[in-house]
């Protein structure tokens, strides 16, 4: 019979623990840029483990916490499956290049790389052109999307004075073919049904009021697509003849 060889129990680590080892390591150095293995490891194991025996562990909560300043731990990859041991993985995640995520109009996600980090964490120039490249192609799409809205603000500016003129236009007629109509009404009445007389302050207050008169004066029951901009013609039409029995 074989005796299976047993071996040391499995050590596993608080994920916790570890990073509390790090945000602690990185508040006492304050290191710029990327953070070493090694420095890491050096801390965790002469400055943070020496910090615990002061504190009112157990023995035996004190003989766990050692383990936390093994050099493996920090510094080198798994034997069996090639990955970073969890404290060195950790340490790599901590160097990562950080960004931000953006989304725009068409809820399309994009990435915008941290200047400092890329500043600091990367060391040849290609690798901080590289990274910083997203940051200048949203800053001129960002330009480029401005110059277009700025233009189609110019227009609706210019559409919404035009239109605001015309209101007025519109308005002023109405009042003058109301007070026309008060002192004239038997010419207006004739003027409006067969157009036998002529008056230029009834052609003007018309041409004013309506796109087209005509369509006012005679085609009682044709629908008509009106546009959102222009006051509906149907309702001033009734409003003047109820109020003036044209």
């Amino acid at each position: 019979m074989t005796n299976k060889k047993v071996g040391p129990p499995k050590k596993t680590y608080s994920e916790s623990i570890l990073k509390q080892i790090i945000y602690e390591y990185k508040s006492y150095e304050k290191p710029n840029g990327n953070i070493s293995y090694s420095s890491v490891w050096n801390y965790a194991k002469n400055i943070w483990y020496e910090a615990q025996k002061d504190k009112d562990f157990a023995s035996n909560e004190l003989n766990d916490l050692k383990k936390y300043t093994s050099e493996d731990l920090w510094r080198k990859n798994n034997r069996k499956t090639g990955e970073p041991n969890p404290g060195k993985g950790l340490i790599d995640d901590t160097n990562k290049i950080k960004g931000y995520f953006i989304t725009d109009s068409k809820n399309k996600k994009q990435q915008i790389p941290n200047v400092e980090d890329t500043v600091y964490k990367l060391h040849s120039k290609e690798d901080i052109i590289e990274s910083l490249k997203p940051l200048e192609k949203l800053c001129l799409d960002f330009i480029e999307k401005e110059s277009v809205l700025s233009a189609e603000m110019v227009k609706l500016k210019a559409d919404l004075e035009y239109y605001k003129n015309k209101s007025e236009k519109q308005e002023e007629a109405i009042f003058q073919l109301a007070r026309y109509g008060r002192s004239n009404e038997g010419l207006l009445k004739n003027v409006l049904n067969t157009g036998t007389s002529k008056s230029k302050l009834v052609a003007d207050a018309l041409e004013n009021i309506f796109i087209n008169p005509m369509e006012f004066l005679y085609e009682e029951n044709k629908n008509e697509a009106i546009s959102e901009n222009v006051i509906n013609i149907a309702e001033r039409k009734k409003n003047l003849t109820d109020t003036y029995g044209l």
